[in-house]
């Protein structure tokens, strides 16, 4: 979860950041005199991104609420530079016209793709097929809590919570050592396909409850 470029972080805040350089351009003293501690949160978010943490992405989400902020105090700074009402009125109706249509975007777009993704189940994230179902349940039946089942990512996600067998996969997010077990995974099931259960059960070193569920 390695942060990208300042420059990827900078195209990904967007319209906000563009208000906060504009209200910075029209008046940083009282801004920065005023709402420091604001504009310090949002450094420090940014900052923070960056320290020696595997999930050191998820540490600029803090950032977006600062932003946001600085952003509507800008946005009056620069109003407050119109002294005439009228041409007050003209920047807001050019900002709504310019603006609604940028920021309405993105949630239309998550929505039509979101829509295909519970439509399509992709790996069985919504809904638990039938066979899926049917695994799980010939788990339960017929193996132990303490055997270990070797499965796919998406269907080790299930096997827990459904049969109570040990999985070798477990959410991506926990899972620091996920390139080292994907290497470990293809030597061992792509390298020997002709492996019997004894010699699986030597190489393992203990006997293991070996079934693989269905991808969907």
């Amino acid at each position: 979860m390695k942060s990208p470029s300042l420059a990827a972080y900078a195209l990904g805040f967007g319209i906000p950041l563009l208000l906060c350089a504009a209200g910075l351009a029209v008046g940083r003293s009282q801004l920065m005199k005023r709402y420091w501690p604001i504009v310090l949160w949002f450094l420090l978010s940014v900052a923070f991104a960056y320290l020696p943490f595997w999930f050191q992405r998820k540490l600029v989400f803090g950032a977006h609420v600062p932003l946001c902020i600085v952003a509507g105090i800008s946005f009056d700074l620069i109003l407050a530079r119109c002294p005439a009402p009228r041409m007050r009125k003209w920047i807001l109706a050019v900002a709504v016209a310019i603006f609604l249509p940028l920021l309405v975007s993105t949630p239309i777009y998550l929505l039509a793709s979101e829509r295909r993704e519970v439509r399509s189940n992709e790996y069985n994230t919504y809904y638990i097929s039938q066979e899926t179902m049917d695994g799980l349940k010939f788990l339960k039946e017929r193996s132990k809590p303490n055997e270990i089942v070797f499965a796919t990512v998406e269907t080790s996600r299930m096997i827990p919570a459904f049969s109570g067998n040990t999985v070798i996969w477990g959410h991506w997010a926990m899972s620091v050592d996920r390139a080292e077990r994907n290497r470990w995974a293809a030597n061992l099931f792509y390298q020997h396909p002709n492996w019997d259960d004894e010699q699986r059960s030597r190489d393992f070193g203990e006997p293991a409850f070996n079934i693989f569920l269905p991808k969907e």
